[in-house]
């Protein structure tokens, strides 16, 4: 699970409600409430999930784009994690610089197993299934990956679609922008989410997030490395 992310400076919390004026909407909202609980459901409750997610950050003088792949098997309680940065930034001296890296972590039986380019990609290990990655600011750790629609936040079908939806939310001056596609059939599940993000007030900062779940439930084998070994 990509347990939290550094980089983004304010989580989002907050919402802009939007009150159901007549029966038809609330009819409208009560459907989309369904939908959007059932698949929250089916997609917290896979045996295996595998996952693949798009970050960007950008400030005046730093942009970050990390690319992650997540294999999760919730029964062996074993996951495997890669991901790929690509961060530039304005040095000291004016210039620019960027930095160009792949991580690679498999956490299994209480050990977190890691090998990054940054360090001549051989694996290495330390007990406990955690680790963060201190230049794009993803924090790693075993854990399934969820989906949760809080309360405060209120989706609402996309003209033209059942399974796809939007919500817009403001929360310590960051104002987001958060879309959710849904499978069709009778266990529905989130297939793909999207968040675009930016800082209203102060230093400028914007950002994204593109998550795509699925496959679920395919058999998965994640195995330990040879420590020491590099590719």
């Amino acid at each position: 699970m990509i347990a939290s992310r550094a980089v983004r400076l304010a989580a989002v919390a907050g919402c802009l409600i939007l009150a159901a004026a007549d029966s038809a909407h609330a009819s409208t909202a009560a459907s989309v409430n369904s939908i959007l609980a059932s698949a929250e459901h089916d997609t917290n409750t896979v045996h295996t999930l595998i996952h693949h997610d798009v970050i960007t950050e950008k400030t005046a003088s730093v942009s970050v784009v990390a690319k992650i792949t997540g294999e999760e098997d919730e029964v062996r309680n074993r996951e495997q994690d890669t991901e790929v940065v690509t961060a530039t930034g304005k040095q000291s001296n004016g210039k620019t610089k960027t930095i160009h890296y792949t991580l690679e972590v498999i956490f299994m039986n209480g050990t977190t197993y890691y090998r990054t380019t940054l360090d001549k990609n051989k694996w290495q290990k330390h007990s406990g299934m955690k680790i963060a990655d201190p230049y794009s600011g993803v924090d790693f750790a075993r854990a399934r990956t969820t989906v949760k629609f809080g309360s405060n936040v209120h989706f609402a079908p996309v003209s033209g679609s059942k399974y796809h939806f939007r919500a817009q939310t403001t929360s310590k001056n960051v104002a987001s922008t958060i879309q959710l596609w849904v499978t069709s059939g009778h266990t529905p599940y989130v297939q793909r989410e999207l968040e675009v993000y930016h800082r209203t007030k102060g230093t400028a900062l914007s950002g994204s997030q593109a998550t795509t779940f699925g496959p679920f439930n395919k058999t998965l084998v994640i195995l330990p490395p040879i420590s020491g070994s590099s590719a």
